[in-house]
């Protein structure tokens, strides 16, 4: 009977270890990452819908498309690959970061179709999560540039990695073979979460830190593709880099239908079915952007009724710049003004209906709020 009991712990503590708290991201969360403002400005032919990365990732050559923010590729088209594969990647910003003794930690990566009425799940790798460092813009093959470790279930789970000037971190499922291309399926949703931690330096100040992460999906033509190999690989789609803080932060990614050209479309199909494990539904005038600074911001009343606006930046710090975009990426209005105060914004001209409001600060603070005009 001891021996039964001893078995039945190991076990069970090995299944425990297998598995990491998820958190939940809103369904607006996951529609900011590949849609809405700040839009891509058409330099690339992708313009509105498309998100602007909330800042620029180091060294990536302005002759990739997904240099200033996130694309489609074959979207949900892809008869001809059997394969598919989540992968993520993080990099520092153009502007650099002024702490570099950091880590940053991965974990939950996890992938779900929708087919006849219900989320199943195709791909979940809690801790399996592989990764390497590469050029920044990938004109190398995987190289070691940094320090990776397994963290342990107490601390989260997952993998952990140093960041290196002049590089970016690329992390996959590291199952194999690959999970099956679902053909069938009316919808995609793959997600993970990720955050920073202290390295040989405890005392380091996490919010100092500027690091951006983006989520990514592949497809391979066998399941069993190998680096270097004949097999083709095809891009589903490249998500919006998105800052990453001392507290898990969701990206999640959502591919449904035909690609859409406009927001509003990819919103409505997104939220036409139920919502993927994992995700919520807020409050619909709740916030679209999660940039580490979302908060900094607040707007009131909200719906507006009467034709003002205010913007309570009392929080903020430096030269501000306001815009106002609908729902199709047209800049209405702009407006400069100063961080540290109260801001009145005349939206007398605006008709109901929904907007974004774009708030850019000379510290590259990045937010996008949505309101309602009555």
């Amino acid at each position: 009977m001891r021996k039964v009991i001893i078995v039945f712990i190991i076990l069970f503590t090995g299944f425990i270890e297998g598995l990491n708290a998820q958190n939940s991201i809103t369904v607006d969360q996951v529609i900011y990452g590949l849609m809405g403002p700040t839009y891509r400005d058409g330099s690339e032919g992708l313009g509105a819908p498309w998100g602007l990365h909330e800042l620029a990732p180091h060294g990536v050559p302005s002759s990739y498309d997904w240099c200033d923010g996130a694309r489609p590729g074959t979207w949900l088209s892809n008869s001809a690959y059997e394969g598919i594969n989540i992968w993520g990647q993080c990099y520092i910003p153009v502007e650099g970061t002024p702490v570099t003794n950091y880590r940053v930690q991965i974990r939950n990566m996890i992938s779900y179709k929708y087919e006849n009425n219900t989320w199943t799940m195709i791909e979940k790798t809690p801790n399996n999560v592989g990764g390497g460092w590469y050029h920044e813009d990938f004109n190398t093959n995987n190289i070691t540039k940094g320090n990776q470790r397994k963290e342990s279930a107490a601390n989260g789970g997952g993998i952990s990695a140093t960041m290196t000037v002049g590089h970016t971190f690329h992390f996959w499922t590291d199952t194999w073979p690959r999970a099956q291309m679902p053909h069938s399926a009316e919808a995609i949703y793959s997600t993970f979460e990720a955050r920073l931690l202290t390295d040989s330096d405890p005392n380091v100040n996490l919010d100092n830190v500027q690091l951006y992460a983006g989520l990514g999906m592949d497809a391979y033509t066998t399941r069993n593709y190998s680096a270097g190999s004949n097999e083709r690989i095809t891009s589903l789609a490249i998500g919006r880099m998105q800052r990453i803080t001392s507290s898990w932060k969701v990206l999640g990614m959502y591919l449904c239908g035909s690609k859409s050209t406009t927001f509003t479309a990819y919103e409505s199909n997104v939220k036409s079915r139920p919502l993927p494990p994992g995700v919520t539904n807020e409050p619909f005038m709740s916030v679209i952007s999660v940039s580490a600074y979302q908060n900094s911001v607040k707007l009131y009343p909200n719906p507006v009724v009467g034709g003002q606006l205010n913007v309570d930046a009392s929080a903020l710090i430096g030269s501000l710049s306001l815009s106002v975009y609908s729902t199709t990426g047209e800049k209405i209005t702009f407006q400069t003004a100063q961080g540290g105060s109260l801001i009145h914004l005349d939206i007398s001209n605006l008709k109901a209906g929904i907007y974004f409001l774009n708030v850019i600060n000379n510290k590259g603070m990045n937010v996008n709020q949505r309101f309602v005009v009555k």
